[in-house]
């Protein structure tokens, strides 16, 4: 079933967006059939396979378009594509901006404060957490001069910082998921801190009775990238309840149309 449309959105650059009878679909080059080149205004015939998902997408004569008018069939003008473009602008620099308040927060803030045996306190942000699970555990505090460097750890993480974006750049609505990754690395790293800190203090209760290594202090940034990574998430879920209620929309009207 052929419907007609209007793209929103090029699939070269990055995922592409297709507006049908007031829905959004992606729009991806395997499914595109037509030798011009798609860009946004560009009117489309959209194929529908019989369970609502798109099959084709093949871009209609400009002859045939009344020479691609401003505003096409069921309103979608220039004003709503360049909306669309802002809306799009303003939701990557909003996720970008808080994965990197996040990495700022994890280089620069005091996630936790270790007390040692017969000396002072050490605080630790978490990219030195990080450093030292990398190395082999917390209790190389005590043996090292300086933090050791973050490696897997630290690309790890950069990886994670990455989730929050994954779905600017794929059609599929799964990938708004990924902004839950940065919460659960960190949920990750403390199950790591805390099996290291009672494998330690486990060694060290014939030896230290009174003053144990475990003694730990949670910092100030903690809370701080706890909170950024739950607001990441929060606004990830959203996302993709959001995406799976406009696809289930979209399906739920072609299947009412072809029948």
């Amino acid at each position: 079933m052929a419907k007609r449309g209007r793209v929103l959105r090029e699939p070269y650059a990055g995922p592409g967006l297709v507006m049908v009878e007031g829905r959004q679909y992606p729009l991806v080059q395997d499914l595109w059939r037509s030798e011009v080149r798609a860009r946004p205004g560009l009117a489309v015939n959209v194929d529908f396979d019989p369970n609502g998902n798109l099959r084709s997408i093949t871009a209609i004569p400009e002859s045939m378009d009344g020479k691609q008018e401003n505003v096409p069939p069921g309103g979608l003008g220039i004003g709503t594509l360049a909306q669309e473009d802002a809306n799009f602008g303003i939701a990557l620099l909003v996720q970008f901006s808080a994965a990197m308040l996040l990495l700022v927060s994890w280089c620069s803030l005091t996630a936790v404060s270790i007390h040692l045996p017969f000396s002072d306190s050490v605080e630790l942000t978490f990219w030195q957490v990080l450093g030292y699970l990398n190395a082999g555990g917390l209790r190389q505090i005590s043996e090292m001069a300086a933090t050791p460097d973050a490696g897997a750890m630290g690309f790890a993480a950069i990886l994670v910082l990455a989730g929050p974006l994954i779905h600017f750049f794929s059609a599929d609505r799964r990938a708004a998921l990924g902004g839950v990754l940065p919460l659960g690395f960190i949920l990750y790293i403390a199950y790591l801190v805390n099996s290291s800190l009672r494998g330690i203090a486990s060694e060290q209760a014939t030896r230290v009775p009174r003053e144990s290594f475990s003694d730990v202090s949670i910092g100030f940034g903690t809370y701080v990238f706890v909170s950024l990574a739950i607001y990441m998430a929060v606004l990830s879920a959203k996302q993709f309840m959001a995406a799976r209620e406009a696809r289930g929309n979209g399906i739920g009207r072609s299947q009412e149309v072809s029948a």
